[in-house]
């Protein structure tokens, strides 16, 4: 399972920027924040969804690489 605020921190880092990150998910920049902040435990189906998509996998292995509810 992978930390979602050290792979948040980690994209960051790669784009250059919170706010490329957050266009990258079609996200706010607060929700990308808050999981950089470790402010989220557990992703919600509404944040697993635009990870899946920004990494090209299913909501199931996005679930499954972050702590997601069901």
């Amino acid at each position: 399972m992978t930390d979602l605020s050290q792979w948040t921190k980690n994209e960051i880092k790669r784009l250059g920027s919170l706010s490329k990150l957050a266009k990258a998910l079609n996200l706010t920049r607060q929700a990308v924040m808050s999981w950089r902040d470790g402010e989220v435990v557990t992703l919600s189906d509404k944040s697993a969804i635009p990870i899946a998509a920004y990494l090209g996998c299913s909501l199931d292995e996005a679930r499954a690489m972050f702590k997601a509810e069901m």
